[in-house]
């Protein structure tokens, strides 16, 4: 809860800056006269405003809304009943990498649950910022899923990462076609099928 509070005050700081910015500065510079400066001042606000709420925004209120939607679509309970999403939250929360080896080897024990492959990747990409591992867990997750719907969305998902997280269209092509040839009649297959037409 503290760490929520401190995150809004953070995101609630330049807000407050630029009130401050346009009632001491710019409203002064303009009623003195001079509306090129204030209006320079205005727009300088704007842009720092802009930049860092887009940041706070891809920091932490992206993340917050995928795992939302990571558990409304692969959640099978709550977090205090599943010790995957548990430790997936504790390690969000601490950014601590000694509790990753934790999670790999819950991973191990359920290879076949695609929640704990989905997890793993977003862990990599949004705590460690490691695009490799990431990927790699995603094509793991294909491996391993237990359906063919699964194994279709995590190649798909593979080749989405690739190409909007990697640029690398090239690979990402690959994989729509693994998943398109592979996985045919999958709601995945076809989406696939999509991309590479």
């Amino acid at each position: 809860m503290i760490k929520v509070l401190l995150r809004l005050v953070i995101m609630a700081a330049p807000v407050v800056g630029f009130w401050w910015l346009l009632q001491n500065v710019v409203l002064r510079l303009f009623h003195a006269g001079d509306a090129y400066s204030a209006l320079g001042y205005a727009l300088g606000g704007v842009l720092l405003l802009g930049v860092w709420l887009t940041l706070a925004v891809r920091a932490w209120v992206l993340p917050f809304f995928g795992r939302v939607f990571s558990s409304a679509v692969y959640g099978e309970g709550s977090a205090a009943e599943d010790p995957i999403s548990a430790l997936a939250a504790r390690i969000r929360a601490d950014r601590e990498a000694a509790l990753l080896q934790e999670f790999l080897s819950l991973v191990e024990h359920d290879k076949a649950r695609a929640r704990a492959w989905s997890e793993l990747s977003a862990i990599y990409d949004e705590v460690f910022h490691n695009l490799p591992d990431a990927l790699q867990a995603l094509m793991q997750g294909a491996e391993h899923a237990a359906t063919a719907e699964e194994r279709a969305m995590f190649l798909y998902r593979a080749a989405r990462f690739r190409l909007s997280r990697m640029s690398d269209a090239h690979g990402a092509r690959e994989l729509f076609t693994r998943a398109a040839s592979l996985y045919p009649n999958t709601a995945y297959g076809r989406k696939a099928t999509r991309m590479v037409d």
